[in-house]
């Protein structure tokens, strides 16, 4: 691409902190589009007035003008994601052409022909996409040669740009397809899961309910196995050994009260000697027990959870868990006269339906699942 301008000392040194890609490209704002938009406005399908037809072509000409001295200043810089902001600046000078381009050719009311030069500014835009993607193939290339010298993380590297390009800049080379195919196996981890129990009957049951339902990897990068596989070359080595398991009894704990009150149960009609009528309420006295009941029930799973290299067989990790269930349920019973205002709501019976100890372990071994999943990112290579 051409070059217009010589770009300044100190932008470029301001430009120079660009450096890692990063999926959000963000511009400065060019500070002249604004004058740019506000002409426009007030050519469109109105009189032209000579002294907005002149602020547009001044507005115009900086706005180009600042953008294509940024271009130059990144062409220097030359990584991928300057490339990549030089391919933002062509769209945005594409939005700006758009945006002036149905208004000409433009005469003002007194006869001014603006001078508004047009940029091919679609085919610099499609340039500087190609060239975002070549920078890219390159970076990806040596990830690759890397990935396949055994370096997992650079085939991962080469995998997110692929996918990158191919989401953000519609790269559909088959080749990019092909590559990231072969970096998946390169860049994956293959863990072998063990899980032992010495806790008995209750961890033979949170074994056996851990068995039935399946354990995702800790990351997109993490293949686990729960039995070895032939043809299989494991990386690493996950153990969990559960150590204890116990199932609390259930409890219900009780705090009771009584509490009386006088109920009217009718009115009786009196006649004084004067024959004057009043109505005499007759009370009763009401008493019910309230009781405030809590029923619980907790079971407890402690593991070991460690992390070995398969090869070598080197502890790299060790963490305890602690796996728990718990059970609470809190309500009123009454005894006693129901005509009691408190006893509203109260329940006549204390009969709790607690859950059984299978349910309790079942639960314990869920929770672990949940532990497991996010202590196996551990299982993942450093390098």
């Amino acid at each position: 691409m051409l070059r217009y301008f010589q770009p300044s000392a100190l932008l470029l040194s301001l430009l120079l902190l660009v450096g890692c890609a990063s999926s959000n490209i963000r511009l400065k704002k060019n500070e002249y589009d604004n004058n740019v938009r506000f002409a426009s406005n007030h050519l469109d399908g109105k009189r032209q007035k000579t002294k907005h037809v002149k602020k547009l072509e001044t507005a115009f000409a900086q706005a180009n003008k600042t953008d294509l001295h940024l271009i130059d200043s990144l062409q220097l810089i030359g990584t991928p994601y300057a490339w990549e902001k030089i391919h933002a600046i062509h769209l945005r000078m594409l939005k700006r052409q758009e945006r002036v381009e149905p208004l000409l050719p433009l005469v003002s009311d007194d006869g001014y022909r603006p001078d508004i030069r047009l940029l091919p500014v679609r085919e610099m835009a499609e340039d500087s996409r190609r060239e975002v993607i070549e920078r890219y193939f390159d970076q990806i290339q040596n990830n690759m040669q890397l990935a396949r010298d055994g370096k997992k993380l650079s085939a991962r590297a080469a995998y997110a740009d692929i996918k990158y390009l191919q989401k953000k800049y519609d790269w559909d080379d088959p080749s990019g397809e092909e590559l990231a195919e072969e970096a998946l196996p390169l860049g994956t981890v293959y863990v072998l899961l063990e899980m032992e129990n010495w806790a008995g009957f209750d961890g033979n049951t949170a074994l056996q309910t851990f068995n039935f339902r399946p354990l995702s990897g800790g990351n997109f990068w993490q293949v686990v196995h729960r039995s070895k596989q032939s043809h299989t070359q494991y990386d690493f080595l996950a153990k969990t050994i559960m150590r204890s398991a116990w199932v609390y009894g259930e409890s219900i704990d009780r705090n009771c009260s009584t509490v009386s009150e006088e109920i009217l149960v009718r009115t009786e009609t009196v006649t004084d000697t004067s024959g004057k009528v009043t109505y005499k309420p007759i009370y009763e006295t009401a008493t019910a027990t309230i009781c405030n009941i809590t029923a619980t029930k907790r079971a407890e799973l402690t593991s070991d959870f460690r992390v070995y290299d398969f090869n070598t067989g080197k502890q790299l990790f060790s963490q305890p868990i602690w796996s728990t269930s718990s059970f609470c349920e809190s309500f009123k019973t009454y005894s006693g006269d129901s005509r009691v205002s408190q006893t509203s709501g109260c329940r006549s019976s204390e009969y709790v339906s607690f859950p059984s100890d299978w349910q309790m372990m079942e639960n314990c071994a869920d929770d672990l699942r949940f532990r497991l999943c996010s202590l196996m990112s551990w299982a993942d290579v450093r390098e």
